[in-house]
């Protein structure tokens, strides 16, 4: 544990409204600091962004002004589902500070998203072929139409349960859950009408 020897001033980025004073012998407590991110979601799960963060310490000095108070940056990034990535710029003083923070998503999460996209198209197959099948004749039975209206709200509810997933209107949804849901509601309207048409024969 280290206390402070004397008071210290710490100026974060313009864009956020901390400048905390902290006097002799206390402690830097820790703290969230908001940053403004440069990022498209809608690429979701190859999506990336990056944020600027600036440090800069000073002390009072003997004449009144402002001393330059060297920083010790010690880096440790760890989020769920995210891989973090710190760029400091080179050839600055050691007690201002400009950093830039990369973030993308882990390796797993875009395996989970692809494999979920895996899924849905071939859940939204399996409800086609017996669309196509009961048009061509083969007996329409009730329960394709409970299954195809059941997989219709599970599959818009397993889209929103992946890791971090947006709103709608991804990247995802345009290559495989939109299809999905077309394929699966136009394969369950195919169904109503041929139970229609058969139940007034």
């Amino acid at each position: 544990m280290h206390l402070l020897a004397g008071p210290l001033t710490l100026y974060l980025n313009p864009s956020t409204s901390q400048n905390p004073n902290y006097q002799p012998g206390s402690l830097i407590p820790p703290m969230d600091i908001p940053l403004d991110t440069l990022g498209e979601v809608e690429m979701y799960p190859w999506d990336s962004h990056e944020a600027d963060l600036e440090i800069f310490a000073v002390r009072p000095g003997a004449d009144g002004r402002q001393v330059p108070v060297p920083v010790q940056l010690i880096f440790q990034g760890s989020e769920p589902g995210l891989r973090l990535k710190l760029d400091v710029a080179k050839g600055q003083a050691n007690s201002h500070l400009k950093l830039t923070i990369f973030t993308a998503r882990s390796t797993i999460v875009r395996v989970v998203v692809l494999f979920a996209l895996v899924i849905i198209w071939l859940l939204a197959a399996t409800v086609v072929v017996m669309a196509i099948l009961v048009l061509r004749g083969r007996e329409l039975q009730i329960g394709m139409l409970t299954f195809s209206a059941a997989l219709l709200f599970s599959m818009i509810a397993f889209r929103n349960a992946l890791p971090g997933a947006p709103p709608i209107g991804a990247l995802m949804d345009y290559i495989g859950a939109f299809w999905g849901y077309t394929l699966v509601t136009l394969s369950l309207v195919a169904f109503t009408i041929v139970w229609i048409r058969r139940g007034s024969d």
